[in-house]
């Protein structure tokens, strides 16, 4: 039973997810800066410490980049080797938490729980995007499966895996790794008056060994790149981002505020879930609830929020939605509510999307209006039939399940395949990069001024191209009578007036809604 499951929980997710054609680019800023890492490694051999642009790269530990540079040494590096990694990644994260919710309620209830995970808009969406999140949540998963073994069955030795795998988190991702799992398991072990276990040998030896670990990380590191990684690491890039981030600050709401969409279409029933799991499941709803309370008010309290960091507490929360609709108890009422709100927050997203991109996409307006026809149109189905005469409550609860998770896959494929690919050319360098690939291939100095490192240098095909300041680009010129740069528009402002007649404006193309060009000077 358990192989069965599993194998329709990865033709779930395939439906649902798999990236199929890599129907887009690698989009700004992180994807192409992580696939220009991974290139780096491969060409200069520096895979204990990587670069970017030629420079040390200090926003993300290496475990992400060796997994993806051992797969792609062997398969070649593409869009689609890459998407396909995130994948499986997400799919690994998935049957990660089947196995976890076993531990913790039935059968039944942790396969559709893993069903739930998958159909959320959140994880279809950021299930395409060649990111490292899935692979720390696989890892934190695996720890506190570890965790609850190590708990029920009394065999400590377990709670040593439990920081291994959130030692491999951390090289992962960063700190979340270890501190999210860690604050919701205490908290749970002072709720179940346990605390005790905390103090353990076995616990406490594993809480050191994880911090041994990480510590390895950071003691070769410094061996190969000198002590300012020390700085870099916990300085810029932990405490820096936690107290007045300096890339995507956010107010303390910002979560609450994305929650209830990026868990669609089961944002409804998680409430239910969470009381009814405490009738009957309480050792799994003091858990579940400790990691998903603590952790969700740590990512709030960080300065840097970005919707995808959210999804730390996706397993409980997809646990508790499936434990509303594993009630055998039949409350119709409840679920009459609940089938309501889920219909209107899908019509309101719908109606959401497309007024915006009248506003301010108006060219996208193709792409966007089948995502907004089928949010809208099973939102309204979902409202009326709420209210119509019922099936049996099985029935019922079936049919919801059955339609909720078609239209997770409706939308991952309409995102996947139409609305996404729409968005190349305002959100992936992938068409200038090839235009500065042209020019340096025929020999052409390329530099950039104004561009966060790195966003070019994957479809460039440069390793390096040198960060100019406004001031200094047309020295930059007079030294280079063949020379590209990649300008942001607003460093082009500053030095209009500056450049002589015989530079050329070209390749003007936008970024994030931000327009960028290409200054070209030759010697023709």
């Amino acid at each position: 039973m358990t192989a069965r499951r599993v194998l329709l929980l990865v033709l779930i997710a395939a439906a649902v997810s798999f990236p199929l054609g890599a129907a887009r680019k690698l989009w700004v800023l992180d994807e192409v800066r992580y696939a220009a890492v991974v290139e780096e490694m491969h060409e200069t051999g520096r895979w204990f410490a990587p670069y970017l642009n030629g420079q040390f790269y200090d926003h993300k530990p290496p475990l992400y980049f060796w997994l993806v540079g051992t797969l792609t040494a062997a398969t070649g590096q593409s869009e689609f080797v890459l998407y396909t990694i995130a994948w499986l990644l997400s799919l690994a994260c998935v049957i990660a938490t089947y196995f976890l919710m076993r531990e913790l309620l039935d059968e039944h209830a942790a396969w559709l729980a893993a069903v739930v995970m998958a159909s959320s808009f959140l994880y279809a969406i950021t299930t395409g995007i060649a990111r490292m999140d899935f692979m720390m949540l696989c890892f934190m998963v695996l720890g506190l499966l570890a965790f609850v073994r190590g708990h029920s069955t009394g065999k400590r030795s377990h709670f040593v895996w439990f920081f291994v795998f959130c030692a491999l988190a951390v090289l992962t991702k960063g700190p979340y790794g270890l501190l999210l799992p860690l604050i919701g398991v205490l908290v749970f072990l002072a709720w179940e008056r346990r605390l005790g276990e905390a103090a353990s040998p076995l616990f406490l030896v594993g809480f050191f060994g994880a911090l041994a670990i990480i510590a390895a990380w950071l003691a070769g590191a410094v061996a190969v790149e000198g002590s300012s990684v020390l700085d870099l690491y916990l300085g810029k890039q932990t405490l820096g981002r936690a107290t007045g981030s300096w890339a995507h600050p956010e107010p303390f709401w910002y979560y609450a505020a994305w929650l209830p969409i990026e868990m669609l279409p089961w944002t409804a029933f998680v409430p239910r879930g969470f009381v009814l799991m405490r009738r009957h499941r309480p050792t799994a709803f003091r858990l579940l609830l400790a990691l998903a309370a603590t952790s969700f008010v740590v990512l709030s309290a960080v300065s840097c929020k970005i919707f995808v960091y959210i999804l730390a507490i996706w397993p409980p929360l997809a646990a508790a939605a499936a434990f509303a609709l594993c009630d055998r108890e039949g409350q119709g009422r409840a679920l009459r509510i609940e089938t309501t709100v889920t219909g209107a927050l899908l019509v309101a997203v719908g109606t959401v999307a497309y007024t915006q991109a009248t506003t301010f996409f108006p060219e996208k307006l193709a792409s966007v209006t089948p995502l907004a026809i089928v949010l809208i149109g099973v939102g309204a189905v979902l409202v009326a039939a709420a209210w119509l005469p019922q099936p049996p409550m099985r029935r019922r609860v079936t049919i919801l399940a059955v339609t909720l998770v078609v239209t997770g896959l409706v939308f991952s494929r309409l995102c996947a395949l139409v609305l996404t690919p729409a968005f190349n050319d305002t959100m992936s360098p992938a068409s200038a990069g090839a235009e500065m690939r042209t020019y340096a291939d025929e020999g052409y100095a390329v530099a950039s001024c104004g561009i966060p490192y790195g966003c070019y240098n994957y479809y460039a095909g440069v390793r390096v191209i040198p960060e100019l300041d406004a001031a200094a680009v047309p020295s930059f010129f007079d030294e280079n009578t063949r020379a590209v740069v990649a300008i942001r528009g607003t460093a082009l402002d500053e030095i209009r007036d500056q450049l002589p007649e015989s530079i050329r404006i070209e390749g003007e193309h936008v970024l994030e809604r931000k327009p960028h060009y290409l200054l070209v000077r030759d010697d023709r």
